[in-house]
C-alpha cells in the first residue's frame, strides 16, 4: 500500500518554472494554517524539497536569506493545495546551509510569513 500511495503522489507532481517549484492536490480558502516541512529541511538525511501545503489556487512564493536578498520566487496560478521547492535558487543551484524566509501571498490579499532552516 506505501508503494502505491508514494506512486501516485510522485505522479501527481508536475513540474513549474524550472525545477524550482512543484505542486500536488488539496486546496484552502486562505493561507491561515500554511505548513511548511520538513524544516528543518537537512539534506544529509535525505530531504531533497520543502512542501508548502494548505494554500490556495493562486499563490506568490518568495524565499529570502536572512539579509533579505530574495532568492527565488514563483507565481503558480493552480497550486491544488501545495507547492514543492527543490531547495535551489532562480539560477537552480543548491541553497546553501542557513535561514531562510519565506512570504507566500494571493490575489485576495491574504499573506503567510516563516522562516525555513536549510542544513546540508
Amino acid at each position: 500500500m506505501k508503494k502505491i500511495l508514494f506512486l501516485i503522489i510522485s505522479i501527481c507532481l508536475i513540474t513549474l518554472i524550472g525545477t524550482n517549484f512543484l505542486f500536488s492536490q488539496g486546496v484552502m480558502n486562505n493561507l491561515d494554517d500554511v505548513i511548511v516541512y520538513p524544516n528543518p529541511c537537512i539534506l544529509s538525511k535525505g530531504h531533497t524539497q520543502v512542501i508548502f501545503s494548505h494554500l490556495t489556487e493562486e499563490v506568490t512564493i518568495k524565499i529570502y536569506n536572512v539579509k533579505g536578498k530574495l532568492i527565488t520566487d514563483a507565481y503558480v496560478a493552480m497550486t491544488n493545495g501545495a507547492v514543492v521547492w527543490n531547495v535551489t535558487n532562480n539560477s537552480e543551484e543548491k541553497v546553501g546551509s542557513g535561514m531562510y524566509l519565506y512570504l507566500i501571498t494571493n490575489s485576495l490579499g491574504h499573506k503567510a510569513t516563516g522562516k525555513i532552516v536549510i542544513i546540508r
